[in-house]
């Protein structure tokens, strides 16, 4: 679990399981506004904006799981 804290920047509580499923991993998010205007702000728009912040990031993610396995000789499904 992550706190980011930055001066000036809303406080977010930051989950990041990853459980083993068959042959792949399946990775789960939470973040949590602890502090700022996201503590206030609930609903479809903030809802979607947070869905496309995070599919952005978990494909990165993925992209990097990826090339560190193929720079380490690994095989098996991206």
């Amino acid at each position: 679990m992550l706190n980011s804290w930055t001066p000036g920047i809303p406080v977010h509580r930051i989950a990041i399981g990853l459980i083993p499923w068959g042959e792949h991993t399946l990775v789960v998010l939470e973040w949590h506004p602890l502090r700022g205007p996201g503590t206030r702000m609930h609903g479809l728009p903030v809802d979607y904006v947070v869905a496309v912040r995070n599919g952005m990031m978990l494909t990165k993610l993925a992209r990097i799981a990826a090339r560190e396995r193929d720079r380490e000789g690994g095989s098996g499904p991206p």
